[in-house]
């Protein structure tokens, strides 16, 4: 099979098309082998794909919305030993490909009678690439940051530092504000690009490739998150040795990054900004506040963290200390979750009364009586429990819908909060905060 100059790659469905573009290119005096998806589980296929890439001097891809893991393996494999790409559209079905297939600007042989496809396939593999068709282009816009405050003098530096030598890296701890200045960057020079992709750690593979195997025109590829230098490495160096403008910004908690990469590092806001940034988050904020510390201490310590983790924290624990004597309900039976709730509303509960899944008599009562599956009825037993006492009771759910709004009963209020899985998390957050706003309170990004 080795030796071949042209060399096709196919998904099963489209076998037929292989042997057609086949003949065209043997025709016009093109030595040629096929490699078709379906290879035996046990062989490894990628080794096969660049042992193949190799030996040919051109890389024929039939585009499909199958099989596009094996298509995309041959597509990476010619970027990594410089083996001309062809891609080839036959597919005439409006679904768009799968990514990261579906960029690639390619010979559309679709809609047309075969002898002009015919044309359009030999003007390709001769050079002259006519009937190409042009995707959109390459987005993933990032993150919106609002509210942003500060950071005037650090934006300047990211400017000079990308601009200059095309990659920088912003560092500092978790929470410091990385993502929110990258974000920021971005959409203020958005115009200068025509391809963007703000990607993670986790899907930085397809990216990569996406990124190198985009339509013509000035890129940015932004890596959020990444652990360090030796991690991204190896999949960042194509990116940089683009022979188009590739402009590569990453954030990550790892100071030490080799050159070509600029480093602006983050350190925490000044007063004043910290102060705006308190104020926008909690309209109305007095800094005598106790529940999560000083919060412009906090929010200095965060340095720009999201907003809502505070807002969140902060209602929290005011409704809990709110009620001396109430009771908080968890409607959960995740015991993950009842632990982390737990652990996280100790401090500031008091002598609340936990009702949590599982823990009291009534509930695996009524579990016994209507099945495993039926609905607990939460209302009825939070109104049972506030009428039985005389002082103002907080009940905090979490997965129920049961106490959205403010029932009362013979003057006695229930002060009522419905928690989300991530408000959960923000709590937690916020307990970090008010134990130790400086140097305990570093979340994520």
């Amino acid at each position: 099979m080795t030796g071949a100059d042209v060399l096709i790659v196919n998904s099963r469905v489209d076998e037929s098309w292989s042997g057609w573009v086949a003949d065209v290119a043997r025709n016009t005096g093109h030595p040629v082998s096929r490699l078709q998806d379906g290879l035996a589980n046990f062989l490894d296929v990628a080794t096969i794909i660049d042992r193949e890439t190799r030996a040919a001097e051109q890389v024929v891809v039939l585009l499909s919305r199958t099989g596009p893991d094996f298509l995309a393996e041959a597509v990476a494999a010619a970027h990594r030993t410089g083996t001309p790409l062809l891609p080839v559209h036959v597919d005439d079905r409006p679904a768009s490909y799968p990514r990261p297939l579906g960029h690639l600007p390619a010979v559309d042989l679709t809609g047309v009678p075969l002898a002009t496809a015919a044309d359009r396939l030999r003007a390709a593999l001769d050079g002259t690439h006519t009937g190409l068709v042009r995707p959109n282009h390459v987005r993933r816009p990032p993150p919106t940051t609002d509210p942003f405050v500060g950071r005037e003098s650090e934006l300047a530096r990211l400017h000079t530092a990308l601009f200059a030598d095309r990659a920088a890296v912003v560092t500092g701890e978790d929470g410091i504000g990385k993502s929110a200045l990258a974000a920021r960057f971005v959409r203020t020079h958005r115009g200068r690009w025509e391809h963007v992709l703000w990607s993670t750690p986790a899907r930085f593979a397809d990216d990569q490739l996406r990124a190198i195997t985009r339509p013509k025109g000035p890129a940015l590829l932004v890596v959020d998150g990444a652990p360090d230098y030796p991690t991204v490495r190896d999949r960042l160096w194509p990116v940089l040795l683009d022979r188009d403008l590739v402009n590569v910004l990453v954030t990550s908690r790892a100071p030490d990054w080799p050159d070509p990469f600029r480093t602006v590092a983050l350190g925490p806001l000044d007063p004043e900004s910290a102060r705006r940034l308190a104020e926008h988050t909690v309209p109305g904020h007095s800094a005598e506040w106790p529940e999560l510390g000083e919060v412009p201490g906090a929010v200095i310590s965060v340095a720009g963290a999201n907003p809502g983790e505070l807002a969140a924290g902060r209602e929290i624990a005011r409704l809990a200390r709110s009620a001396d004597h109430g009771f908080h309900y968890l409607d959960t039976d995740d015991p993950a979750a009842v632990a982390t709730f737990e652990r996280a509303f100790r401090e500031v509960a008091g002598d609340i009364e936990l009702l949590s899944a599982g823990r009291r008599p009534w509930r695996r009562w009524w579990r016994r009586r209507t099945g495993a599956t039926a609905e607990v009825p939460v209302g009825a037993a939070a109104r049972l429990l506030a009428a039985l006492r005389p002082v103002p009771g907080a009940v905090l759910t979490i997965g129920s819908t049961a106490f959205v709004t403010t029932p009362e009963r013979a003057g006695t209020p229930i002060v009522s909060r419905t928690l989300t899985a991530a408000e959960l998390r923000n709590f937690e957050q916020g307990q970090r905060l008010r134990a130790d706003p400086i140097t305990a309170a570093l979340g994520e990004d």
